[in-house]
């Protein structure tokens, strides 16, 4: 296969895909969302807060393995392990225990 040159001057476009997660923060016990929680990616730095129905949204994110770490007054602080993107539905949702 032949590659056409770019003629002089232009730049030739990169790809790039960056993914965005969303998950929901709940009680591990009830189910019941929990808002307010911080929601950060480990290795990003990145934080969000969850909103009144516990979701959460990262956007921009390089396809790798990271940790995600949530926390919420009342509850233990949990690391989970994600991969983006992800394989199966829901991936990113957290669950918390009081």
């Amino acid at each position: 296969v032949l590659k056409e040159k770019m003629p002089a001057g232009v730049v030739e476009p990169v790809l790039s895909e960056f993914f965005e997660i969303a998950g929901i923060v709940r009680n591990g016990n009830t189910s019941a969302v929990i808002p307010n929680a911080q929601v950060t990616i480990l290795e990003l730095q990145r934080t969000a807060t969850s909103d009144d129905q516990g979701r959460f949204t990262f956007a921009n994110l390089d396809a790798d393995n990271y940790t995600l770490r949530a926390a919420a007054t009342g509850f233990i602080t949990a690391d989970t392990p994600i991969v983006v993107p992800a394989a199966v539905l829901n991936a990113y949702d957290v669950n918390l225990l009081p």
